[in-house]
């Protein structure tokens, strides 16, 4: 601990003869010195993160809209499908053929026993004039 407190005492008695740079030429030339060294780092680093956006955007631009995540691979047993669309229309329309043709009999029938007993569909009966 002494070291570092002797090191730190010597560098405070450094500073406070050395505060004003006008009274060393020397200190002066080294301070213009080092500021030209950070005025070229500060260059130098505006650049490379100029460089660093730039790819960064580049890069957005150049990345693919569809990302492949697994590539296609042919199934070792072929897939079962549904009954076809077709087939299950058929069978609906046939149905409801059969169904019409039903309802087309009945009516048919009701209305040949209509003609025999001589009603009306409103239940009168017909009177033959004559």
């Amino acid at each position: 601990k002494t070291e570092r407190d002797s090191v730190l005492a010597l560098r405070q008695a450094f500073l406070e003869n050395n505060r004003v740079l006008m009274n060393s030429p020397r200190l002066l030339a080294r301070y213009e010195e080092l500021e030209r060294l950070v005025q070229v780092k500060d260059g130098v680093l505006l650049g490379l993160t100029r460089t660093f956006e730039e790819s960064r955007v580049s890069e957005v631009k150049d990345t693919p809209l569809i990302a492949i995540v697994d590539h296609a691979m042919v199934p070792d047993r072929p897939e079962q499908r549904p009954v076809p669309w077709a087939a299950a229309a058929a069978a609906i329309g046939l149905l409801m053929g059969l169904g019409a043709a039903v309802v087309a009999a009945v009516r048919q029938r009701g209305a040949m026993e209509r003609s025999v007993s001589g009603t009306r569909p409103g239940g009168s009966v017909m009177r033959a004039v004559g």
